[in-house]
């Protein structure tokens, strides 16, 4: 409860992630309460006399009105990844996800966006409009299970039905490299803008290993086989020299294309992600 508390007084920010659109961040004008303090109008007859500022009336020697700047409603799609791979280990990359999503989409709804649930999987999105649709969205989310991905042109058609400002959360572990980079890069060409959450299990950053394993190799759809294995501190060094060379390569690529790259472990807490997330400026702390 208290999080979700902290989660009202954040929000998802758009803008700070670049978009392929020849359209700049649109923004409105509202009175009250927003985002960004934008000024004073006079007041008019008729106006809502909440919202006057009484303590600007000395320095303006007039009635006057807050204006806030205020972004559009924003699209969040939520793209849960369901590789087989996100199943294994205890915590598991999907149970950690599963909270992600459910965090972002609460953020979503308790700022007036709407959450689209959109998994990879899926051949048709379910959209959540309202705080009042929380619960339905959690089971759903909770409700996710390991599936062969749909074909990325068919997903993407999924996301081309999508109108206004969109932003795609592609919760992932990049185990399907491939069919991943050209998920990004059809939702950039869809004109969204995309943040990458990247979970990693602590033993595929750090494996304690040493002697002979029966190892058992599992790929993003769920086929498994079997090796049987030396592991030695040289095969180890080898390994972790690979998996950097991998993540500065996905890094790298996200950078090139103006694409948001967050990495996450699954013993990190909600708490920590949505500082980066705030530090990063990819949230932000709304303000009265």
């Amino acid at each position: 409860p208290e999080f979700r508390e902290r989660l009202k007084r954040l929000r998802l920010n758009a803008e700070r992630l670049r978009t392929h659109s020849p359209l700049g961040p649109r923004k409105v004008q509202k009175l009250g309460a927003g985002l960004e303090f934008a000024g004073h109008r006079a007041y008019s007859p008729g106006d809502d006399l909440r919202y006057l500022d009484w303590n600007a009336l000395g320095r303006l020697e007039q009635l006057a009105l807050k204006v806030f700047d205020a972004p559009n409603e924003i699209s969040v799609v939520i793209a849960f990844d369901p590789s087989a791979t996100l199943w294994v280990g205890s915590p598991s990359k999907a149970e950690h996800l599963q909270e992600v999503a459910a965090a972002l989409g609460y953020l979503a709804l308790a700022n007036g966006d709407r959450a689209i649930l959109a998994p990879t999987s899926a051949k048709a999105f379910r959209s959540f409009n309202s705080l009042n649709q929380e619960f339905e969205l959690l089971s759903e989310i909770e409700s996710f299970s390991p599936k062969s991905r749909q074909k990325v042109d068919a997903w993407l058609a999924a996301l081309a039905k999508v109108r206004g400002d969109t932003l795609v959360v592609l919760l992932t572990d990049f185990q399907s490299n491939e069919s991943t980079r050209a998920l990004i890069q059809g939702c950039l060409h869809h004109r969204a803008r995309v943040l990458v959450i990247h979970d990693w299990l602590i033993e595929e950053l750090s494996p304690q290993l040493e002697g002979n394993y029966l190892l058992e190799a599992i790929d993003g759809k769920g086929e498994q086989t079997s090796h049987r294995l030396e592991v030695t501190s040289t095969l180890l060094d080898e390994y972790r020299q690979e998996v950097e060379t991998w993540r500065g390569a996905l890094q790298h690529f996200c950078q090139r294309l103006g694409v948001a790259h967050l990495e996450t472990k699954v013993d990190e807490s909600m708490e920590s992600i949505a500082l980066t997330l705030v530090a990063s400026g990819i949230v932000r702390v709304k303000h009265a």
